[in-house]
């Protein structure tokens, strides 16, 4: 899928490789400061499998969900 979107847009695999870069340095240190705390609560995440199931989805559903309205109401779409 990314290959299409660069291809569409004209984007080389250079700069999406340093804008990746960029990214990746700024997400990694916090993906694993939530992701420690999250191995420690690991036994109590499994017990409760369906509420952080549903939470998730839901609000994956929400933020695509504003996304689409506030693209519609700055006629972006």
């Amino acid at each position: 899928i990314m290959m299409v979107f660069l291809s569409i847009f004209h984007i080389s695999q250079e700069t999406f490789d340093g804008a990746g870069s960029l990214i990746e340095m700024l997400l990694l240190p916090a993906t694993i400061m939530l992701a420690v705390p999250m191995y420690h609560q690991r036994k109590r995440i499994k017990q409760n499998i369906v509420p952080v199931l549903v939470g998730s989805i839901v609000g994956v559903a929400a933020a695509f969900g504003s996304v689409y309205v506030l693209c519609r109401l700055s006629t972006w779409i």
